[in-house]
């Protein structure tokens, strides 16, 4: 599936505020179909591959700045994603070392 997007260049995160970005609306989107749909507002396969795509973009983009990097560190720990498969790859991309 990331080659696929990978050969949309122009749909690309370049920065990881992109990513946060873009992992934000996933999450905003989920909870307004959630608040209502019967159906508990699961998110098309296709939102949920994107967004599972972008997160692991997190342990590929280097932070820009230090800042940027405890944004990340937050996202992670508000959106409860610090016990995912790619926190340590994350983490590592964080401090600048590699998993």
């Amino acid at each position: 599936m990331a080659t696929r997007f990978k050969d949309r260049p122009e749909l690309m995160p370049q920065t990881l505020a992109d990513c946060l970005h873009e992992l934000r609306f996933w999450s905003d989107l989920y909870r307004l179909r959630a608040a209502v749909c019967f159906d508990g507002g699961d998110p098309p396969p296709e939102a949920t591959a994107r967004d599972w795509f972008v997160f692991g973009m997190l342990a590929e983009i280097r932070p820009r700045t230090k800042e940027e990097a405890v944004a990340v560190l937050r996202f992670m720990v508000e959106e409860e994603r610090m016990d995912m498969q790619e926190t340590d790859a994350i983490l590592m991309n964080l401090v600048g070392g590699s998993a």
